[in-house]
């Protein structure tokens, strides 16, 4: 496996990953009931959307594509940009893969201003308390844990406010 990153950026008012590929990834997303597991708030509702809110300046999309295969394995993104930290979020296309997240992070990692410092620093995550194996797999990728807040995730599907695992990831 030849792991590449695939980041989504608009240069010279052309976006760098066609639409098609990502409604090709939100329809994966939807046939795997994913798209309610990464946007359990139901905030992202259809491909349309999907595309839109990965073009909202606040968004960085990153695909993990494994170039032996031609195949987009997973995908990152972070948002809410603010001096040096953003929220992450992830998703795997066909089973998860230790190093294909690693390996976004590890893009984000590298990411650096005109004056050297580091775009980002940190990573925060709220998770779910519900979401125990993806709870597991950011602690492997080195996310620390640091509390919960009560009733801060809507989980749209099931109509419930659950706890949300606060955790973070130092770059």
């Amino acid at each position: 496996m030849n792991l590449q990153p695939w980041p989504y950026v608009k240069c010279e008012n052309q976006w760098s990953i066609p639409n098609e590929i990502l409604f090709f990834i939100w329809d994966e997303l939807c046939k795997d009931g994913k798209d309610k597991e990464l946007f359990y708030d139901a905030g992202i509702k259809n491909g349309n959307e999907f595309i839109s809110y990965m073009q909202n300046p606040s968004n960085f999309l990153v695909l993990g594509v494994d170039s032996d295969e031609n195949k987009i394995v997973a995908f990152g993104f972070v948002n809410n940009y603010q001096d040096g930290h953003a929220y992450a979020h992830f998703s795997f296309m066909d089973g998860f893969r230790k190093n294909v997240g690693e390996m976004i992070i590890d893009y984000w990692r590298q990411l650096k201003r005109s004056n050297g410092d580091k775009i980002f620093e940190i990573l925060i995550g709220i998770t779910p308390e519900s979401y125990e194996k993806v709870i597991r797999i950011i602690q492997m990728w080195g996310f620390q844990i640091i509390g919960k807040i009560p009733k801060i995730c809507f989980i749209a599907n099931k109509g419930i406010k659950e706890a949300g695992i606060i955790s973070y990831l130092e770059l």
